[in-house]
């Protein structure tokens, strides 16, 4: 079933409902300055942009991973790792005395439906008309009562719509018409998961249960040094000390599984963080912490270790596969003429 709907994503389109996003709007006069204060990324944002960035606790774990959009001079937060409710009460506990502005849990009255694919596009056209084809990767726009963002963490083209929850039926139902002849599909969480696992976009349910740091994480590119905001004076102090460890992407032929023990000749290195089968590649990828001597691409010294079983591990540069949405354009291409196209193979050679 995972496997199916995995080929969906890659392949042709495929639906989920969000239910993990939290969503959230930040109003009033002082909306900038009560997001700044959380955000690890400079808000350099314009109407209708969208940011990837983090809220952390203020030990330096992160705590949400969010797409951040700017709507004129107010704030929508897509939130996955916290619930809506959890994320108010850390906005309001962490704005500054006095600040004038409103938090609204959108999460509420509205639904968020996923869709991801390298014909998704296609798809959206198909409901929303030609204009939602040419808009670009990390901005949004209005859609009548719905609005779309362009994001998505498979690595093929991906979409968010925010959605009332009094439409979810009657839009589920216009998708499922629209995108019949496209075989667009339906996908759970795990699938979308997997996908991005095989593209190392961050997981917070997966490698950020860990109690790990950005710099760990090897999400240092989310992190400002130019200001000042909720963990970034631990922060600052275990840069200051060095980190140890960080993730390193690893791939095997065998089973390879969280929690495995990744070992150099008789010295165990570290943990297996997140790992899974990937039925793109058909071997196993994942992310180990790894000591920094070791933390680089290209190697095939190790071993993942569970018991008696043992595997062995080489460390490669992500992204784990060929993700179609690459090679597909909407100018040239369309999920009816595929077949008249020569495209790389999903899956690369085996790095085993």
């Amino acid at each position: 079933m995972v496997d199916e709907q995995v080929r969906a994503i890659r392949e042709s389109a495929a639906l989920t409902w969000s239910e993990h996003v939290a969503c959230l709007r930040v109003e009033g006069s002082d909306a900038f300055e009560v997001i700044d204060r959380l955000s690890t990324s400079d808000l350099h944002l314009r109407d209708g942009q969208i940011l990837s960035t983090l809220f952390l606790d203020r030990s330096g774990i992160p705590i949400a991973d969010l797409h951040l959009a700017r709507d004129d001079e107010d704030f929508i937060l897509l939130a996955e790792g916290i619930s809506g409710s959890e994320l108010r009460d850390h906005i309001l506990a962490h704005a500054p005395e006095g600040a004038h502005h409103e938090v609204v849990d959108l999460s509420e009255s509205h639904t968020i439906l996923s869709l991801n694919g390298p014909y998704s596009w296609e798809v959206l056209a198909g409901v929303a008309g030609p204009e939602a084809v040419g808009l670009p990767y990390l901005t949004f726009f209005q859609l009548g009562e719905v609005l779309c963002f362009r994001t998505g963490k498979t690595g093929e083209y991906g979409y968010d719509l925010l959605i009332p929850t009094e439409e979810r039926e009657g839009i589920g139902t216009l998708f499922d018409d629209v995108g019949a002849p496209f075989d667009l599909t339906w996908a759970g969480l795990e699938a979308l998961d997997l996908c991005a696992l095989e593209n190392w976009f961050f997981n917070i349910r997966g490698e950020g249960q860990f109690g790990l740091s950005p710099l760990e994480l090897q999400l240092q590119w989310r992190v400002s040094t130019n200001k000042t905001f909720v963990g970034s004076a631990s922060l600052a102090d275990r840069r200051k000390r060095g980190i140890e460890s960080r993730l390193t992407f690893i791939q095997s032929l065998a089973p390879l599984e969280s929690g495995d023990r990744v070992f150099h000749l008789q010295e165990d290195l570290g943990p297996v963080l997140h790992a899974s089968h990937s039925p793109t590649r058909g071997d196993y990828v994942g992310l180990a912490l790894l000591p920094i001597e070791y933390a680089s691409s290209g190697l095939n010294c190790f071993q993942a270790v569970s018991g008696n079983r043992r595997s062995d591990v080489n460390t490669i540069s992500p992204p784990a596969i060929h993700n179609r949405s690459l090679f597909v354009s909407a100018q040239l291409h369309s999920y009816h003429t595929r077949h008249q196209f020569q495209f790389p193979p999903v899956a690369p050679v085996s790095d085993g």
